[in-house]
């Protein structure tokens, strides 16, 4: 088990103090698709014709564009009435 003290540790260097922390300094890193393509793949495998992608994660419109050309319907929508809000992909 990790303690407290040792989750609070940096990763690295380069890490960023919590009382400097400022959003500007902040990156949105770009979407990589591999996961949400071997995700797609794997639900195809049991009938799915549809996936979500958290509305808590970053999805660039780079990424989005490239589903798209790829002859996906991306959208945003509410998932099962669960989850609202969503990115849904669908093919």
């Amino acid at each position: 088990m990790i303690s407290d003290t040792e989750q609070l540790k940096p990763l690295d260097k380069t890490a960023v103090s919590t009382s400097t922390l400022k959003a500007k300094d902040l990156l949105k890193k770009e979407t990589d698709l591999k996961p949400i393509y071997e995700m797609i793949k794997n639900q195809n495998k049991y009938g799915a014709f549809k996936i979500f992608f958290p509305h808590d994660r970053y999805f660039s419109e780079k990424a989005k564009l490239e589903l798209m050309e790829n002859g996906f319907k991306v959208y945003k929508g509410d998932w099962d009435g669960i989850m609202k809000d969503v990115y849904i992909i669908e093919w």
